[in-house]
Parts: structure tokens; C-alpha cells; sequence
């Protein structure tokens, strides 16, 4: 069975996958590392009037508070894991390839993360789970969750 499993955790407060992970670590007996990574360079591009580094320093300060909530996650269900924080470089890396490295690096047997259906939103956003796949030669789990609307936006209510 698995060893060690990373479980890429992205910035919605939802842990909903974090919580999977654990559970099969458990269940497989297996080391659980929760890694999020910082990907500022698409934010950074559409910051011209404000200073980069204080930009950089925003998105790591959050990058933080989610490696402390993933932390406290593992030690209140008692897994054997830590929760890391990783950052792209600011040119031509993706949050994809910078999973795939770190579980190479961290010695992971299997990868898993969370994919949502962001509609028609997808064409700005990077496709994470395709892009762990594309780089990776270990197996991923792909947990997978409906894209939910907002209640107040115009889409709910012309659907009702």
C-alpha cells in the first residue's frame, strides 16, 4: 500500500480533501505531508501600481496561515504528517510542477488533490490536477467537487 502521501492543498478554507488524505493515511498506515504552493506570478502581472515585494510577502504571509491550519488539522486527528509551504519561481513555473517536484523530492508514492468545475471561469484558471498528471510519474488521486454558485450572483437567480 502507499508509504507516503502528499495532498496538494490549495487556498479554499474548505479541507475537504485534507480530510480524505487523512483518512487514507490512516487507513494505509502511511506518512501524510500537506503541501501548498504560492504561485504569485499571475497576481503579479496585474499589479502595476503596487510593489512587488510587498505582493510577495502578502501571498507567503497566507501561504503560512494555511500550512498552520493544515498542521493543526494533522496533529488533532493524530496523523503522522507535516504541512510544508512551497513557492513557484516567478517565471515559467506552475503550481502543477512544483507539486510533481516536491513529491519526488519528499520520496511521496501517491499525489492527491482536489479539482473543482470552475465553469466557464476555466480558460483564466490553471488546470492543477492536469498539470500534477502531466509532470508526475506517480499515481493521482483527483477528488473531485461541483462548482457552487454563489447565491446572490445573477446565475442562481435566472436559474430559478
Amino acid at each position: 500500500m502507499y508509504k507516503h502521501i502528499l495532498v496538494a492543498v490549495g487556498s479554499n478554507p474548505d479541507f475537504t480533501t485534507l480530510q480524505s488524505a487523512i483518512d487514507m493515511a490512516r487507513d494505509c498506515g502511511a506518512r501524510l505531508t500537506a503541501l501548498h504552493v504560492v504561485d504569485a506570478a499571475p497576481h503579479i502581472t496585474l499589479m502595476a501600481d503596487l510593489e512587488v515585494g510587498a505582493a510577495i510577502d502578502a501571498f507567503e504571509t497566507q501561504g503560512r496561515a494555511i500550512v498552520e491550519q493544515c498542521s493543526r488539522a494533522l496533529r488533532q486527528a493524530g496523523c503522522d504528517g507535516e504541512a510544508q509551504m512551497w513557492a513557484t519561481p516567478l517565471c515559467g513555473a506552475c503550481i502543477g510542477h512544483a507539486v510533481a517536484a516536491a513529491a519526488r523530492e519528499l520520496d511521496a508514492d501517491l499525489i492527491m488533490v482536489s479539482s473543482v468545475n470552475p465553469g466557464w471561469l476555466r480558460i483564466y484558471a490553471q488546470n492543477v490536477p492536469k498539470d500534477i498528471m502531466r509532470f508526475s510519474t506517480l499515481p493521482v488521486l483527483v477528488m473531485t467537487r461541483p462548482f457552487e454558485v454563489p447565491q446572490q450572483s445573477t446565475f442562481a437567480h435566472a436559474a430559478a
